[in-house]
């Protein structure tokens, strides 16, 4: 029999719960929470995958993270011994001696992991870092999760949702990341977390939520005022976030405002009251050595990098002095070198993946992460290029018939009682609010600007690449118009490699026009494949061409990314430098012209050159004569230990031999054998059955020549790339090459115009130096005075010495 009518209570038990779902936001129902659990699964069993093995642990006490760890166990005891006997004054205790670690790293990340040694009666956070590192994964799942419920808020889709999530939980910084005790992974789950809960916010709405918006406040406000305790830098940004929200909500502003302001400061006000009682002086956000971070950025000596030891530029200022002040000062003394420093720090943000320690993630080498990150970045400016360039005032109906990307009616939203401008306004807020926060990371131009700041960053750029993708796939291009997308892009990535300089050199152009002009090209090619997505993606929908808010972004990148490479080009801290294979019998002449100095012989010479790996098998000869000695690295002859144990640190952490780092190789010459007032040809070439690389650089002015530093490193410089593995900073000296010529003879004793059998025509000098060492009057000096009383002229480096005693070198 057919069923009869249902009952009238059950009917209105129906219509009470599908009110009940209608008014319920869209991202928390049951069924849209399906796609989010699939990403934190993924993301959670890959982190554990990833970083619980005996490798990856290993370097888990490191630097930052090391010293996060060594704070989360300190505290971990310290609230063990106030259970244990609770006053007052060992309260104060406490206090002063979590000082000097809490006030570096903040509350918030050794809270969370002092949490977990208490919960788990872990006594050492250092020697089993395992919980922190679950820890860790479970933030990442979270972020992973976040990340999908934007995307497919955004994009209008659950596959782009699912398909951003995924990407995202397996995106190899973010695995690696999460396997280090740092606040990178808190950090983006909380930003994500911020854009989530304000986007549920009933923007535009008539009738009053004052329970979702007080909720919603006072979770923002917990998160903000986490942001200000774990990345104060990101602070202004979250704040311009929040106030974006505010302006967009019509009801319930006063709500918003004291529930969002009340909860930011409970959350910071106990770190505030630690603050006065240990410093004497209220503060709002954690102490990271502000200061000395924004002094080492703003060094026009280091080039903005950070220093194996301490700068002398940086020991001019007092690390206690305001951070902000003194940036200003620099600036203004500095202001061309400052503008110029500032824009080359761009791609240090973002130029390659963050992986400090180049591990393998999920079987993949660093190449391949190199390559994904790239496609992410190539596909996130085109996302946003789309995004600012869509087209908002339709009516619902055309949002639904022609799929307008910008302004769309997400399916799980597309209810009778919802307007379309509340989605509207909803799923903007989530693409600029994106679009803040990928801006805001700019801030850390000012400090020492490498990839794990401008890691923070990624997801957003992440949710951009599926907005991409989606606006693609969703505009049905014909078979011709996606060959030649496909093309585009396949022909972009590959350029980035590419070097044009030495062809460019082929054709007679100088170092400077020849570097400007490679990455004019480059940019070019980016942004057309951008716009040309952009256009045919909008033709696709039906609209006529770019909008004017498109055309701008897409100036607008290109006057960004043109400022950025003039700076490249016309900087003097950077070296132009170019490859010499040496080997069947070809080697590499540089005549260097010594100038005596009358009445003051040199107490010793060495023959300094940078070459590969093989530098150690190199043969040297001048004037003729072979010098028997095989080569050693520098600091064998310097005495420099810290140079040493930098090197065994890097071999360490990249797990790569001392011999593959660039650094300088050397070997004595008998002063008989020299010319000291005239011309001397040093050849360098590889022994029998070798082969050998040395390295020369083009010359910027043909009277001196920018080498690498004979004594400063810089792991920043070296963590800070996928594939560099030289340490060594620009030498703030140059050497004087006026009357010094390079040459390459071939096997068949053929001189050669061209310095280099690589691609193009390679002009310059090559890294071959002459050091001569004069004993100083007192040879009871120390270095320090040595510096400080001995003039040193432009074309000289002082090297403390203890097998030659104290000497004043003079490099040629």
């Amino acid at each position: 029999m057919p069923p009869g009518p249902a009952p009238a209570t059950s009917r209105v038990q129906q219509s009470e719960a599908v009110a009940k779902a209608r008014r319920s936001p869209a991202l928390l129902r049951p069924h849209s929470l399906v796609s989010p659990l699939i990403c934190f699964a993924i993301a959670l069993i890959a982190c554990l995958c990833q970083n619980l093995s005996k490798s990856s642990l290993e370097s888990v006490w490191l630097f930052d993270s090391g010293h996060y760890l060594q704070s989360s166990q300190k505290l971990a005891e310290v609230f063990r011994a106030l259970c244990r006997d609770f006053s007052p004054a060992a309260l104060s205790m406490s206090c002063w001696e979590m000082k000097e670690l809490l006030l570096c790293d903040g509350p918030i990340l050794p809270s969370l992991g002092a949490a977990v040694c208490l919960l788990l009666n872990k006594t050492s956070a250092l020697m089993d870092a395992r919980p922190l590192i679950v820890l860790q994964a479970v933030l990442h799942a979270i972020s992973a999760a976040l990340v999908c419920l934007l995307s497919r808020r955004l994009c209008t889709s659950g596959t782009a949702g699912l398909t951003a999530g995924v990407i995202w939980a397996l995106y190899p910084p973010a695995l690696v990341g999460a396997g280090k005790f740092l606040s990178e992974t808190l950090t983006t789950a909380v930003t994500l977390s911020i854009v989530t809960v304000l986007s549920l916010l009933p923007f535009r709405q008539q009738r009053g939520r004052p329970a979702l918006v007080a909720t919603a406040a006072l979770v923002t406000g917990v998160l903000t005022g986490s942001v200000m305790l774990t990345k104060p830098a990101l602070a202004a940004t979250i704040y311009l976030v929040n106030l974006a929200a505010l302006c967009l909500l019509r009801r319930g502003r006063p709500v918003f405002i004291v529930c969002l302001v009340v909860a930011a400061l409970l959350t910071v006000l106990p770190w505030a009251a630690f603050t006065k009682v240990t410093t004497g002086s209220i503060s709002f956000s954690n102490q990271r050595m502000p200061t000395l971070n924004v002094v080492t950025g703003l060094d026009p000596e280091t080039d903005g990098w950070g220093c194996l030891l301490e700068a002398p530029f940086v020991s001019m200022f007092p690390h206690n002095d305001d951070a902000f002040a003194t940036a200003l000062g620099i600036i203004k003394s500095y202001p061309g070198q400052s503008l110029n420093l500032t824009l080359r720090k761009i791609p240090r943000l973002w130029s390659d993946p963050w992986n400090d320690y180049r591990q393998k993630c999920l079987a993949m080498t660093i190449s391949i992460q190199q390559w994904w990150h790239r496609v992410l970045l190539f596909f996130g400016i085109c996302g946003i290029t789309l995004f600012l360039s869509s087209n908002g005032g339709k009516s619902a109906q055309q949002h639904r018939t022609k799929s307008s990307l910008a302004y769309p009616t997400p399916r799980l939203l597309d209810r009778a009682d919802d307007s379309p401008l509340l989605t509207s306004l909803a799923t903007n807020f989530i693409g600029y609010a994106s679009l803040l926060l990928i801006g805001g990371h700019l801030v850390y131009l000012l400090v020492v600007a490498n990839l794990r700041y401008g890691f923070t960053a990624m997801p957003f750029l992440v949710i951009f690449a599926s907005f991409a993708v989606t606006a693609v796939k969703s505009s049905r291009p014909t078979l011709c118009t996606t060959t030649a997308l496909a093309t585009t892009c396949l022909l972009f990535l590959p350029l980035l490699n590419v070097d044009l300089v030495p062809l460019l050199s082929a054709w007679g152009a100088t170092v400077q026009p020849a570097r400007l002009i490679d990455g004019l090209v480059k940019t070019t090619f980016t942004l057309t494949a951008s716009a040309a997505v952009c256009w045919v993606v909008r033709a696709r929908l039906g609209h006529a061409g770019i909008s004017p808010a498109g055309i701008l972004a897409i100036c607008g990148f290109a006057l960004f990314a043109a400022a950025v490479i003039l700076a490249n080009a016309t900087t003097d801290s950077v070296i132009t430098e170019w490859p010499c294979a040496l080997a069947n019998g070809s080697h590499a002449d540089r005549k260097i012209v010594l100038k005596g100095s009358p009445g003051h012989n040199p107490d010793w010479a060495l023959l300094i050159f940078d070459g590969d790996s093989n530098s150690d098998q190199a043969v040297a000869s001048i004037n003729g004569r072979r010098l028997w000695e095989r080569p050693k690295p520098l600091y064998a002859y310097t005495g420099n230990q810290n140079e040493l144990g930098g090197f065994q640190i890097y071999s360490s952490l990249l797990r790569q031999p001392i011999e593959r780092f660039r650094h300088w190789r050397a070997l004595p010459i008998p002063l008989s054998q020299l010319n000291l007032a005239g011309p001397n040809t040093v050849t360098i070439e590889a022994a029998s059955g070798a082969c050998l690389t040395v390295y020369g650089s083009y010359q910027p002015d043909q009277n001196r020549m920018k080498i690498p530093s004979l004594t400063q490193q810089s792991a920043t410089r070296l963590l800070g790339s996928a594939n560099n593995l030289d340490v060594r900073l620009i030498d703030l000296r140059t050497v004087d090459a006026s009357r010094s010529q390079s040459s390459l003879t071939a096997a068949s004793n053929r001189f050669q115009k061209d310095l280099s059998p690589a691609f193009g025509l390679q002009t310059g000098q090559y890294h071959i130096l002459i050091a001569l060492g004069y004993r100083t009057e007192d040879s009871g000096t120390q270095p320090s005075q040595v510096r400080a009383s001995t003039e040193i002229r432009s074309d000289t480096q002082v090297i403390p010495c203890p097998d030659f005693r104290k000497h004043v070198v003079r490099v040629f």
